[in-house]
């Protein structure tokens, strides 16, 4: 769906420019979809989801390589 690309990118966007996080899922266009992997450097993947929901109502999911 575009909408899924769409916002894909925007959350790709953001998180490039965020300090610490690395996306580990494909950035490059003809590879990208509506789903990120990320994660905060320094910091247990659980840990940051658990924070997300409790100070933003934002749940991702935990998985292997990050956050998704």
């Amino acid at each position: 769906n575009r909408d899924d690309v769409v916002c894909g990118d925007a959350l790709r966007g953001g998180l490039a420019a965020t300090p610490g996080v690395s996306i580990v899922s494909p950035t490059r266009p003809e590879l990208c979809a509506g789903m990120v992997t990320w994660k905060l450097e320094g910091h247990e993947h659980r840990k940051v989801a658990e924070e997300l929901w409790q100070k933003d109502r934002i749940m991702p999911r935990a998985i292997g390589p990050g956050l998704r």
